[in-house]
Order: structure tokens, then sequence, then C-alpha cells
């Protein structure tokens, strides 16, 4: 009798050090819905994923989550790899949810979910090309890909030969909300002047001149908006957890923002009634992004979404259409949210195109074709 197990692979999911404790980035949000999609098939879920400590828990019925210490480096990459391998058969379905993970070819079946291009940025040459060999490699190693932009296929396009071999694996399979949850209905609609900006991002890195996210973009083009519009009330909520918080707190006291902005963490079920409460939401990645599930959020719970150029989130927003595009400097972001004031763009009916029902159908039928299961 086939053993009715998927096996999903991740950077993370519950926090590292045992306690069972939630996270609520998107890759958390992402492997959580996948998780439930495939449980819901009748598959018993077993999620691998780095940590300080081992630990074993039931995250939900049908749902296991298995620690295992490995460092968030390459060679933990390897460690994690070396470890999994020793529990999960060679034929096992396997998902890497963190497409980064897959450092061999010993799954043979195997598929991987790749969150956007992270190594793009300002990287030394011979890491370009570690990773440059590392992504030709996958190709090979898995029997698809899940691309949630269509930056990461381009860029496969533009690097390597033989794309008639591996361009079939690749299905472009853009990020969701779940519309049940994130809709405009129960919209808050601000009668004072105070116009309401959410950040709903982490605020990473170690130093605010390398922050990816876009936190400091953001403050920086507010200081100016601030400066501009000096009749118009507004508030920043910066919503989410990370390292340089303390940091963009200062920076705030320091700029003469520190009325205007808020700083506070909001769970998964929180983040409806943050969305809704806000007239505008704001996802200024610097770095690297995909299609943005923050951005999709916002959008479908009636906010007017402003972007940066980055990555896959000009596959979610077309300027002046349906949300707001900037470049990467302080003056275009605060033009953008400018024009987001002036002239809101909100949808108030469900997006069906950004919908979680389209984003469930999606995933099994690329399931159904690359690993031969039914989700």
């Amino acid at each position: 009798m086939e053993e009715r197990k998927i096996y999903l692979l991740v950077l993370w999911f519950l926090h590292p050090d045992g306690s069972g404790q939630e996270l609520t980035g998107g890759m958390e949000r992402y492997c959580r819905d996948l998780a439930r999609l495939i449980q819901r098939s009748g598959y018993e879920v077993c999620i691998f994923q780095k940590s300080n400590v081992p630990f074993e828990i039931q995250y939900e019925p049908g749902i296991h989550v298995t620690g295992i210490p490995a460092a968030l480096t390459v060679k933990g990459h390897v460690a994690f790899y070396r470890q999994v391998r020793k529990i999960i058969a060679a034929d096992a379905p396997v998902i890497y949810v963190s497409q980064d993970l897959c450092v061999g070819g010993y799954f043979k079946r195997a598929i991987g979910v790749n969150h956007g291009i992270w190594w793009h940025g300002d990287f030394s040459w011979k890491k370009k090309l570690l990773v440059r060999w590392h992504q030709r490699k996958m190709l090979d190693w898995l029997q698809g890909i899940i691309c949630v932009d269509t930056n990461y296929i381009n860029w496969l396009h533009a690097e390597f030969s033989g794309r008639k071999i591996w361009r079939s694996k690749l299905s472009y399979i853009c990020n969701y909300a779940d519309t049940d949850v994130f809709h405009a209905q129960d919209k808050v609609e601000h009668r004072r002047k105070c116009l309401s900006i959410v950040f709903p991002r982490r605020m990473m890195g170690t130093v605010l001149e390398d922050e990816p996210r876009g936190g400091i973009l953001l403050l920086e083009a507010m200081k100016t908006f601030k400066e501009r519009n000096q009749n118009t009330d507004f508030v920043v909520r910066m919503v989410g957890r990370g390292a340089l918080a303390g940091q963009l707190q200062a920076w705030c006291k320091s700029n003469g923002l520190e009325s205007n902005v808020e700083f506070f963490e909001a769970g998964f079920d929180e983040m409806p009634a943050v969305y809704r409460d806000a007239d505008i939401v704001v996802i200024p990645s610097t770095g690297t992004e995909g299609t943005s599930l923050s951005a999709i959020e916002g959008m479908c719970s009636g906010a007017t979404t402003v972007v940066s150029h980055i990555g896959g989130l000009a596959n979610i927003v077309i300027d002046g259409f349906n949300g707001y595009v900037s470049d990467l400097t302080s003056d275009s972001l605060c033009e953008a949210i400018e024009r987001a004031g002036k002239n809101p763009i909100s949808f108030h009916k469900p997006i069906d195109a950004l919908s979680k029902k389209r984003w469930d159908g999606q995933i099994a039928k690329f399931l159904e074709k690359h690993l031969e299961i039914k989700a």
C-alpha cells in the first residue's frame, strides 16, 4: 500500500527554539497553506525545518513539524540536506518550499518553490558564479519548479542554454490572498484627514543602508512627504519583526517622524483588520521580491497599493491601473504615495485572479503533473 506522506523542506516555519510559536512571514504562510491543501487531500504532511534545537511538534491534525539543528548558511543547507536524507526515502515525494535547500539529486520525486531571485544583489563574482552553478543543477535535480514570478523564469532563459530540455519544468503560479479573509468588506473609511499607511514587512538586515525590504526608503520618503504636505496628517504603521526595528525607530526620532510612525507586530489573524484600516499599503522592496503576499493581501483588502519596481512586483501592479509603482529613490516613492493619496485605486469586490481558490487549483494541477499526487 502506498505511504500517503508528503515531505515539505523549509528554512523555517515555527520558531527555531522549539517553542512551537508561529512565525508570521510570507514563506511561513505559504508553507502553512501548502501543507493544509495537501492535508485536506488525505495525505500526512511532514515539515522539516532548520532549528536551533531538535524538536518534534504536531502543528495541526495531519501536519507534523520536525526541527533539525542547522545554521542559516550554505554549509548549513548541506548539513540539513544530509540529515533529511537519513530520514526520507529517495523515492518519497518531496517539496522544497525553500528551493535553496535542494543541494543534491538524492530525492527522485522532488519539486521546488522559487519565491523570487534573492541572489541578484551586490554580491561578489565568486558568489554569483556559485549560485549560477547551483541554479543550473537544480534544473536537473528537480522534476518541476513553482515560480511565483516571471522574473526568475526570464533570468533562467537569459542565463542558460538548452531551454527546450528544462523549460517545461517551470510553472508561473502567482501568489495569492485568501479573499474570504482579506477583503474590503467592513473596510474602515477615514473621515478625518489622517492618511493611514501600512508597511507590512520584516525589518531585516544589520544596517539601515543595507535593508532590503525598503523600510528606511519609506521613512525617507515620508520625511519628504511631511515637508511637502504640511496640511496632511498621516500615520505610518510598520507592522513586522526584525533586528532593524530599533534603528528605524531611532531614525524616526532624529528626523521628526516619531509622532507619525508606529511599530508593532501582528499575527496572521490580526492582519486582515490592519489592512482594512489602511488607505495605502506600501511594499518598497530594494533588494529582492516575488509576487508579494503582502501586496496582494493589501490590494484585496481595498487599500491602494504602492510597490517598487523590484522582482515580481510588476507582475501584479501596473502603474496607474491597479496601483502605483515607484523607482528606488525616496523622491519617486514619495510621489507615488502622493498620487495614491490624491487618486486612490481600490477594489471593493473579490479579485478572483489573485484568490487562494485560484492558487489552490493551480498548485493541485502542478502536484499531479510533477509528483503524480492528487491534492
